[in-house]
């Protein structure tokens, strides 16, 4: 009995190291898929085989109310710092998708002039948004120093340096179902234009539609700081609200932002204020729809 247990205990450490030594051998195999984010001792396919759940079909006669609000991510935030992971930067997946393909033509992702989502860029249009172009004297004779040509200089935006984000979303109360959620509409990259030099006003560089990245940001990895094998994606993030946001804008009558209004436009404590309100409002009129 004694020789049985010697003999099977020395089959399994051959086995054992065989199958370590097969594992060595694939991960090294030339070829082979290095994971992107990091390098695992299994193979991580949960995330690159999601697909996007399809919303609940929504009828207009189950929508009760409805409130179109805008609010501004800011990644500078502590909470929304996983925005930059160095490894799937949300900057570099979006500005990586809409630059691919021919200049003439609208990018792998759909870049829109404006929050309606019916007037499409192309790639060269996108590309000379954020640029900035100087002119500058050029020396033709390094002998003659009046012998001078002007020049221009095109520097093309660098998209590294995005750090706030629009989210256009709209609120609603499904009677049907008797819920109350956000619906987002589109997501927009926020950039300071410069004009010979002198800053402008931030604005949106160009609208995403939501519904075209949806099938995209399910598969992007954003980091966990909680477990590094429990990876969300930013489908996750932006829709279980996982991030921090400062609400700009609600739907009224002027079609103003909240700085836009006489009240607030040299008070931005008083705009920071507003938006709150703006928050409590949402969260007070869901809590009021029932009694406890």
């Amino acid at each position: 009995m004694k020789r049985f247990y010697f003999v099977f205990a020395v089959l399994t450490g051959f086995c054992a190291e065989g199958y370590a030594q097969t594992q060595t051998n694939e991960a090294a195999a030339p070829g082979k898929t290095v994971n992107k984010y990091l390098e695992y001792n299994y193979e991580k396919k949960d995330v690159k085989e999601r697909k996007a759940i399809p919303y609940p079909p929504l009828r207009e006669a189950d929508v009760y109310y409805a409130k179109r609000v805008e609010r501004v991510i800011d990644t500078h935030e502590k909470k929304n710092q996983v925005m930059v992971w160095p490894k799937s930067p949300l900057f570099k997946i979006i500005f990586g998708l809409v630059y691919n393909g021919e200049p003439n033509s609208t990018g792998k992702l759909k870049a829109y002039r404006s929050d309606t989502l019916d007037n499409a860029l192309t790639i060269s249009d996108v590309k000379k948004l954020g640029g900035t172009t100087e002119t500058v004297s050029v020396q033709m004779d390094p002998n003659d120093p009046y012998s001078t040509k002007d020049s221009t200089v095109s520097t093309p935006f660098d998209y590294t340096q995005v750090s706030r984000w629009k989210v256009y979303e709209e609120w609603i109360f499904d009677k049907q179902s008797s819920m109350f959620f956000p619906r987002i509409i589109a997501l927009c990259p926020m950039f300071t234009p410069n004009l010979n030099g002198v800053p402008l006003p931030e604005q949106p560089m160009f609208y995403l539609s939501w519904a075209e990245l949806r099938p995209v940001l399910v598969n992007e990895e954003v980091f966990n700081p909680q477990n590094d094998a429990m990876r969300l994606t930013y489908l996750d993030f932006f829709e279980q609200r996982l991030f921090s946001s400062t609400i700009t804008k609600e739907s009224n009558d002027k079609d103003f932002a909240i700085k836009d209004f006489p009240e607030f436009k040299d008070a931005p404590m008083d705009a920071l204020y507003e938006s709150e309100r703006i928050k409590y409002e949402l969260f007070n009129w869901e809590h009021d729809l029932w009694e406890y």
